[in-house]
């Protein structure tokens, strides 16, 4: 199953995309015409690597298979985890270093949102 990219909809976001596998955060790394991007997952279970260039910002969340090892509200933790982390560079490329709570608060809850439904759909 190919990732495709995600809805922007809670503020104008990073485009975000959901990788399960080496070879789709390739493919996207292509898309995004980077062609020597970093190693995909690391050690752990989940990450996010930014790209940018310019004005773009593109978010692309990865997944390896120490997951399929987890229960499903770990997963869901790692999720949201991975949601903080666009949050994060998304409020830095804004240059909104002193947001309000709620707004903080709805940002990592949409993300995370965006990252939990195309989950589900990929391992349906």
């Amino acid at each position: 199953m190919r990732p495709r990219w995600l809805s922007r909809e809670m503020i104008a976001g990073p485009h975000m995309a959901l990788c399960l596998s080496e070879r789709e955060y390739l493919r996207v790394c292509r898309h995004l015409d980077f062609a020597d991007p970093p190693h995909w997952i690391g050690t752990g279970a989940a990450r996010t690597h930014i790209f940018e260039r310019g004005d773009r910002l593109a978010a692309v969340v990865c997944m390896g298979d120490a997951r399929l090892d987890k229960e499903p509200i770990q997963i869901a933790a790692l999720l949201v985890h991975e949601a903080l982390h666009v949050k994060q560079h998304l409020f830095a490329s804004m240059g909104e270093h002193t947001p309000s709570a709620e707004f903080e608060a709805y940002t990592v809850q949409a993300i995370a949102q965006e990252l939990m439904y195309e989950y589900a759909r990929r391992i349906a």
